[in-house]
């Protein structure tokens, strides 16, 4: 029989705790007042623990997801596949467009270029599609030399694909269709003293999408898929100086800066709205290009070029928390050949071939045309 002012019992079984505690009835009994079972939640000392699951696609136990940096390499692909358009307007399109003769007014010109470019080894971004633009130009004399003018229409479509790992986290594997259309304008002032300074200016639209099955929420893994359109603004100036080593040989040391900014966009993705800051990109490019005149009408030439990418960060929030930037910054080797000929008195054609190494890798072939009607 249970006295009255019994301690509460505890009894212990596996790693359960009961613990009884006692009172009295109205006629002086003792009864039973609670009775509480309390289970251990001590482990053995080398029992794997199971990690949590993430709350949702955006947020891990109040932090922002590391997974989520994947879903913003589709602002950095349409960031690269748009700065190659832009390599290929300021070099063949330019080159296109200085060999307008002044004598034959307006003429038209066009470049097709195709590319492949690998940014980073172990996280990537593999960028790979076609650019295209085509545009008219007219040379005017004055006082100090010769001025190139021209304005185009320009246009890429690719694809991509990207690759991000985590310490604590599946690696998410992503891919996705990129392409834009936009216009722009390029002139160069060729001066009598063998001084050359060109400047451009391009607007348009990107239209990018994404695809993963590799994100993971509270349920485990999910597809995530968007289409997200964004615009884009990019200026470039340069100078340069011609060197003529002989009547056959010249060698043109250059500097360029050159622009992109891709605008913000926000985006739902599985019930959260995710941020995408606007993208800026900053280069420079040093290099110097060798021309070889080989006959009247065909030259040759190579170059090489060290690129610097200042920024290039694609920076985005979701729930207010900032997700982790994948970036293009670095520095990029430059080297590539060509050849111009002029087949017939109304057309002249540039083909080249270019690779790069370092933050980026892989490789460009193009071709450019002018036609004088």
């Amino acid at each position: 029989m249970v006295k009255v002012g019994t301690k509460p019992t505890v009894k212990k079984e596996g790693n359960k705790t009961t613990t009884t505690t006692y009172k009295l009835d109205k006629e002086g009994n003792v009864i039973v007042d609670k009775v509480t079972v309390k289970e251990d939640q001590k482990t053995e000392p080398n029992t794997p623990q199971p990690q949590p699951k993430s709350e949702s696609l955006a947020e891990n136990a109040g932090k922002v997801h590391p997974q989520t940096k994947s879903l913003l390499e589709s602002g950095l692909a349409s960031t690269r596949f748009v700065n190659t358009g832009a390599d290929l307007a300021n070099n063949l399109g330019m080159r296109q467009l200085t060999q307008i003769d002044d004598k034959k007014g307006i003429q038209v010109f066009g470049a097709v270029g195709s590319s492949d470019f690998l940014t980073e080894k172990q996280d990537y971004l593999d960028v790979r599609g076609g650019h295209v633009l085509v545009g008219v130009g007219k040379q005017f004399n004055n006082k100090a030399g010769k001025l190139h003018t021209g304005v185009y229409v320009e246009g890429g479509s690719g694809k991509y694909d990207s690759l991000n790992k985590f310490a604590n986290n599946p690696s998410v594997r992503a891919e996705g269709d990129t392409k834009y259309v936009g216009v722009g304008g390029m002139l160069q002032q060729q001066f009598d003293n063998n001084l050359i300074a060109e400047a451009g200016v391009r607007l348009g639209e990107t239209d990018t999408n994404y695809n993963s099955n590799d994100l993971q929420d509270s349920t485990g893994y999910i597809n995530v898929n968007y289409d997200v359109k964004r615009k884009y603004t990019g200026a470039h100036v340069g100078l340069g100086y011609q060197v003529d080593i002989n009547d056959k040989l010249t060698a043109t040391p250059s500097a360029k800066l050159l622009y992109t900014n891709i605008d913000s966009a926000e985006k739902l993705i599985e019930g959260s709205t995710f941020k995408f800051d606007a993208i800026n990109s900053f280069r420079s490019q040093l290099g110097t290009d060798v021309s070889y005149k080989v006959t009247d009408k065909t030259d040759v030439y190579t170059n090489a070029v060290w690129e610097r990418e200042y920024q290039g960060d694609a920076d985005g929030s979701v729930l207010g928390l900032d997700m982790v930037a994948p970036s293009l910054k670095g520095n990029t080797g430059i080297v590539g050949a060509g050849v111009h000929f002029n087949p017939r008195e109304d057309i002249d054609i540039n083909m080249d071939v270019k690779g790069k190494f370092g933050k980026q890798e892989g490789g460009e072939v193009g071709m450019s045309v002018k036609y004088t009607f």
